[in-house]
């Protein structure tokens, strides 16, 4: 039986301890992470989440330019605290799977930003209560829709949710809203590369101003009764048209793809 939490960081080849409450001999763990973060943590060097870790409500794990997250395939992060993931253009902080190609994601309930991180294999779900920032942040390759709202918030800022030039993507969506959304908000980012640049099945007021959005089926697909602004951006298949009930305002449009949007270099 896993005694948990059992945390345990691995940095840059030697093994660190960080809020330990109780640990297991477990000799097939490979010195990973698992179960419940419950006190404030840093990661930087090489971190292996190996199964379901939970970062506790009223603890902040702070990531550190240059961090590797490596996260197993029957693994996923749950955020009910705060995650800071604060990287840099020289020196981002990645998040992939180990072993294949996806892992089960990060869940998130609490706050949890990426900054200057490139994030691939596993959806970003925000659930009621919870906010997902992104800013300067790369995201793509997930096995279903990647950045998911499920009633959460969502704030992007200059990112890119789809493959880079010369990665072949596997993600169905790169954007899907569901539920009230309290805070819906991408600007000056790009989406493109997938089916669906957008499912915006949830939310009203939402800024989708001075994007890039260049999709291989629909760009933004709507419902009844989702309102939002997508003035100032660029749709290189044409403006999305609404469905019945459904509003998209669009005072202008880029006639080129926008300079500003995506990863500032």
């Amino acid at each position: 039986m896993r005694i948990a939490p059992i945390l345990l960081l691995v940095v840059s080849g030697c093994g660190t301890l960080f809020g330990i409450d109780e640990v297991s001999e477990l000799p097939d763990r490979d010195g990973g992470i698992a179960g419940h973060i419950t006190e404030d943590t840093r990661w930087q060097g090489t971190v292996v989440i190996d199964d379901v870790t939970i970062i506790d409500f009223g603890v902040t794990v702070t990531a550190l330019p240059g961090t590797k997250i490596a996260i197993a395939n029957n693994a996923h992060l749950e955020v009910a605290g705060v995650l800071d993931v604060d990287g840099s253009a020289s020196d981002p902080i990645t998040f992939e799977p180990s072993g294949g190609p996806f892992y089960g994601g990060i869940l998130v309930t609490g706050h949890m930003t990426l900054s200057y991180a490139v994030q691939h294999g596993g959806a970003v779900i925000a659930k009621p209560g919870g906010l997902v920032e992104l800013i300067d942040t790369v995201m793509y390759g997930a096995s279903g829709d990647l950045v998911i709202s499920e009633g959460g918030s969502i704030d992007i800022s200059f990112s890119e949710l789809g493959a880079p030039e010369g990665i072949v993507d596997t993600t169905h969506c790169n954007l899907h809203t569901s539920g009230p959304v309290a805070t819906l908000r991408v600007t000056h980012s790009l989406v493109h590369g997938s089916p669906f640049g957008m499912m915006f099945y949830g939310g009203t007021s939402a800024d989708l101003t001075f994007d890039n959005w260049d999709n291989q089926l629909i760009d933004i697909d709507t419902v009844p009764g989702v309102a939002g602004d997508i003035s100032g951006g660029y749709f290189r298949a044409g403006p999305p048209v609404p469905v019945d009930g459904a509003t998209l305002i669009a005072t202008t449009l880029a006639e080129a793809p926008l300079v500003d949007a995506g990863v500032r270099r």
